[in-house]
C-alpha cells in the first residue's frame, strides 16, 4: 500500500505513516472527504496527516499528532505522497488493487 516514514531529528523517534482500514473509518467518522480539499484544505490536511499516523502510532492523541505535525514541512510533496498512499489503501481496500492477492471468492447463489 505504501508507507511514509518520517523522523524527529531531535531525539532519532521514527514514526511511520501508513492508512488501514480502520484509519480510514476512523477519519471518515472524523469528517475527512477527500473531495472536499478544495473547499476546506486545512481541515482535510489536518485530518489526511492524522490518519497517517494512526494505523502505527495508536498511542499518539490527535493533539501530539498537531504537534509532530506543526514541527514538519508540509510541502506539496509531503501533502502528494499521503494523497498517494491514501489512495492507494483505498484501493487495495476496495479491491481495485491487481496486485493485492486474493485468496476468498464469493459467487452469487
Amino acid at each position: 500500500m505504501g508507507k511514509i516514514i518520517i523522523k524527529n531529528e531531535a531525539d532519532n523517534k521514527k514514526y511511520e505513516l501508513e492508512y488501514n482500514r480502520s484509519a480510514i473509518v476512523r477519519m471518515e467518522k472524523q469528517g475527512f472527504d477527500v473531495k472536499k480539499i478544495d473547499k476546506e484544505p486545512i481541515a482535510t490536511i489536518v485530518l489526511l496527516m492524522r490518519g497517517a499516523f494512526y494505523m502505527h502510532n495508536p498511542s499518539l492523541s490527535d493533539e501530539e499528532i498537531d504537534a509532530i505535525c506543526d514541527k514538519l514541512d508540509k510541502s506539496d510533496e509531503f501533502i502528494q505522497a499521503l494523497l498517494e498512499i491514501y489512495t492507494n489503501a483505498l484501493m487495495a481496500l476496495s479491491g481495485q488493487d491487481k496486485k493485492q492477492a486474493k485468496n476468498f471468492k464469493w459467487e452469487k447463489c
